[in-house]
C-alpha cells in the first residue's frame, strides 16, 4: 500500500508543479499581449482565446484521468 500512496503523492506533486509552470507561462503570455496591444479589443480577444485553450486542455486531461479511473475500477484492460 505504501508504494501506491508514494506514487500518488509523487504524481500529485508533479501535476501541481506542471500546473504552476503553466500558470507562470500563461501570465507571461498575457502580460506580453497586453504590452503589445494595450487594452484593445484585439488583446482582450487574444487573452480570452488563450484562456479558452487552457480550459479546454484541462477538460481533456480531466476526462482522460476519469476514463482511466473508470477502467481500473471496472477491471477493463487499459489500452495505449
Amino acid at each position: 500500500m505504501l508504494p501506491f500512496l508514494a506514487g500518488t503523492v509523487r504524481d500529485s506533486v508533479k501535476m501541481a508543479a506542471m500546473e504552476n509552470k503553466w500558470q507562470q507561462r500563461k501570465n507571461e503570455i498575457t502580460k506580453s499581449l497586453k504590452e503589445k496591444y494595450g487594452n484593445s479589443e484585439k488583446a482582450r480577444s487574444a487573452i480570452q482565446y488563450l484562456q479558452f485553450q487552457v480550459e479546454l486542455e484541462q477538460n481533456r486531461e480531466s476526462n482522460y484521468q476519469a476514463e482511466i479511473g473508470a477502467k481500473i475500477r471496472s477491471g477493463a484492460p487499459l489500452t495505449p
